[in-house]
């Protein structure tokens, strides 16, 4: 069994069990680890895309968007069309849904530590998919094109979102 750490302790990637999730390490691994794989004119993580997503969405759908791609933290960011094409190299279309259903057990874990839907790491709702889609194709303008305002890369930004979602539940 892979068991990796992080500053709580250890866990299994395949197998996350939700006493093994802490708040703590999900914004310090997502609070450090850049979208498009670093490139754009700043760095821009998946915490701040987190929290992007998270304030265009309605307010009892907040923590589900800030949550969305948490099981990155202890997976890992694998860009979209790396993702796609090293499956297809393997030649095997079972291995992209093998990878999809470890990405949802993970975030059922977290979604379950926190005492959330944990039938939304499977299917999440519209509005956050929408979000998400929409806050990725802002950042890609912004990142690739447009000035972009100074970013924090810590995670206080992220904790302070996660405690205020959390209350309004």
């Amino acid at each position: 069994m892979p068991r990796l750490r992080t500053s709580k302790g250890w866990f299994d990637p395949f197998n996350l069990d939700p006493f093994d999730v802490h708040i703590e390490d999900i914004a310090t691994a997502l609070g450090r680890k850049p979208r498009w794989s670093g490139f754009g004119s700043r760095v821009w993580t998946i915490a701040d895309h987190s929290i992007a997503v998270m304030k265009e969405v309605q307010e009892e759908l907040q923590i589900y968007a800030l949550l969305h791609d948490a099981a990155e933290a202890y997976l890992a960011d694998i860009p979209s069309p790396i993702k796609h094409c090293v499956f297809l190299w393997n030649q095997e279309a079972a291995t992209l849904e093998q990878f999809r259903a470890v990405e949802a057990r993970a975030l059922a874990a977290i979604f379950e530590a926190f005492n959330l839907k944990v039938e939304y790491a499977r299917a999440l709702p519209d509005a956050v998919h929408l979000a998400d889609q929409l806050r990725t194709d802002s950042e890609e303008k912004a990142l690739f094109g447009l000035r972009f305002s100074e970013l924090k890369r810590d995670s206080k930004p992220f904790l302070r979102h996660f405690k205020e979602a959390m209350d309004r539940r």
